[in-house]
């Protein structure tokens, strides 16, 4: 998943790579390098791996000299439509002096379609990353897949793990040899996504990753769900003034439940939140448009975004999205993260919506986010058809046709057998998420932790789990960044030391900046928990992680 201000990853997991800097290469290796140029690096490419580019570049300020190679992988599958498929990538190489040893590959955002990632954030790791099969000018446009098997299985599964093990032989090469000592994966949104699926399909490219806000589960019959909700007449669809109320309403009934009133909700489940309290009377005639209330329409397509998808008989799909700071700032929506940018539209949809199925016009540009994703991935994964009315998707009669044609969250496979595999092998997983993402309802990242790795994969073991997978929430972050809690921090480091020293995270510390503007000043701090603990007030000041404890 991919916002409209273009960021490439997350803010969190930049204060990662930048937090890596400080790391060094033991001084005592030497190491000469092949040529930086196109024939050399082609000489000792792996199988099925071409070199299109190779160049040195120079040192420029706090940013070392480094090879720049530009290459891509011919992936080929019998049977498969669309085969073979080129999948491009991108790994750049620190100068042999400033390398530490170590490999990184960056996860996408979105439908990805372009190298997002700037490899060079990643230094001093050897930094790669990968376009994973297809280009598009967007990362919300998905209509490459249609009727390309092979594309849609290079973005869901197979792209990621081809380049990474091209690029991870790359680097061997290219450093007289020396493999790197550990193999990293750190992605947000569809990058945790691919992160997740790394970890179960192929336990053995990475031996510590980091999943930020993952995109698993049913979400897309999950963002389905919320449009026959909100577009359902006139008086459901809800404005962004209104998300600001409804914002204002959650804080003031739910904030003081957590001990502190301080403008956070550690744990967004403890609120019970009815948004019935903020129906309007039965004589306000414009009800929809009444900025001070909602209406009756509203207030239940609200109710069922909370609940989640769950089908006619009952069985739940996809769960709903927390209470916690839905709204946006009207006066800055250049950096608008919330609701309003992900669910309900910050544009007023056509209702009733026309017989093509496109209530904000089939504009990508206009579109609220979690719309534009289901919508293109419907059509063009799901009904092989541009023409295809997402709103026709009815979960009670489709859920079984769609999950067998929907193969974007990972190969066939055995997820308990793949994860103790992983355990085995000696990875660390850090899962984190923020407790007010709009995109991608932490809930579920929750579900699969709690019920699905410890409870179904470990037999409810979380001691087990601990030893190598942690996940952390984050109170009041958006998707992947945004929102009023601290939302900037180091994953980075913390799996680093895990991996290499054997120290598991039991906390890590998180910043908020003013105004979301890292060019500002920090005006909060607080320690992000290992599940299922949560941060505790212990000081005197709100402000200072100092003053909180995790249990």
């Amino acid at each position: 998943m991919q916002t409209r201000t273009g960021r490439v990853r997350s803010i969190a997991f930049g204060l990662a790579l930048a937090g890596g800097l400080a790391m060094a290469r033991p001084a005592l290796l030497i190491i000469t390098p092949i040529t930086c140029d196109q024939a050399a690096l082609a000489a000792v490419a792996p199988s099925n791996t071409f070199i299109d580019t190779a160049a040195p570049i120079a040192a420029v300020d706090t940013l070392p000299a480094y090879c720049n190679v530009i290459g891509h992988y011919v992936d080929s599958l019998a049977g498969a439509t669309g085969s073979p498929n080129n999948v491009n990538f991108q790994l750049a190489l620190p100068d042999p002096a400033v390398w530490n040893g170590k490999f990184l590959f960056l996860g996408n955002d979105g439908f990805a379609g372009s190298i997002q990632a700037d490899v060079t954030t990643g230094f001093p790791y050897a930094t790669a990353a990968t376009d994973t099969g297809h280009q598009s000018d967007s990362s919300l446009d998905a209509s490459w897949a249609l009727n390309d098997q092979l594309a849609q299985y290079d973005y869901g599964y197979r792209g990621v793990h081809f380049t990474a093990q091209a690029s991870e032989a790359l680097t061997k090469a290219y450093y007289a040899g020396t493999a790197p000592t550990e193999n990293y994966f750190g992605g947000c949104s569809d990058g945790g996504r691919e992160a997740m699926v790394e970890a179960e399909q192929y336990p053995a490219d990475f031996n510590g990753i980091v999943a930020g806000d993952p995109a698993i589960g049913d979400l897309i019959p999950g963002f389905n769900w919320n449009y026959h909700a909100l577009l359902k007449n006139r008086d459901s669809w809800i404005p962004a003034d209104k998300l600001q109320m409804v914002d204002q309403a959650v804080l003031d009934e739910c904030d003081r439940k957590d001990g502190v009133v301080d403008g956070l909700i550690q744990d967004p489940r403890i609120c019970a939140f009815d948004p019935a309290t903020l129906q309007c009377p039965a004589r306000d005639s414009t009800p929809d448009t009444d900025p001070i209330c909602l209406s009756q329409g509203q207030v239940q397509a609200l109710r069922a975004i909370y609940k989640g998808l769950v089908t006619n008989k009952g069985v739940r799909i996809y769960p709903g999205y927390t209470q916690s700071d839905p709204g946006e700032e009207l006066d800055n929506l250049t950096d608008a993260s919330g609701w309003g940018v992900w669910i309900t539209g910050l544009l007023p949809a056509t209702i009733p919506v026309p017989v093509n199925g496109e209530p904000w016009g089939g504009s990508l540009l206009i579109s609220p986010l979690q719309w534009s994703f289901q919508d293109q991935l419907l059509k063009y994964f799901y009904a092989g058809s541009a023409t295809y009315n997402s709103l026709a998707f009815d979960v009670n009669i489709d859920l079984a046709n769609f999950l067998r044609i929907y193969t974007v969250g990972g190969s066939p496979g055995d997820e308990a057998k793949a994860l103790r595999a992983f355990k085995k092998l000696g990875g660390k997983l850090i899962i984190y998420h923020g407790w007010s993402d709009p995109a991608v309802t932490p809930l579920e990242t929750v579900r699969f932790y709690r019920t699905q790795l410890i409870d179904n994969i470990f037999a409810g073991d979380a001691a087990e789990v601990r030893r190598f997978a942690r996940l952390f929430m984050v109170p009041g972050m958006h998707h992947c960044s945004g929102g009023p809690g601290p939302n900037v921090f180091d994953m980075l480091d913390p799996l680093d030391d895990w991996v290499t020293n054997h120290k598991a995270p039991d906390s890590i510390l998180a910043v908020h900046y003013y105004d979301n503007d890292p060019a500002t000043f920090i005006d909060r701090s607080m320690p992000l928990c290992a599940f299922p603990e949560t941060a505790h007030l212990i000081g005197s000041n709100l402000f200072e992680a100092s003053s909180w404890r995790c249990f």
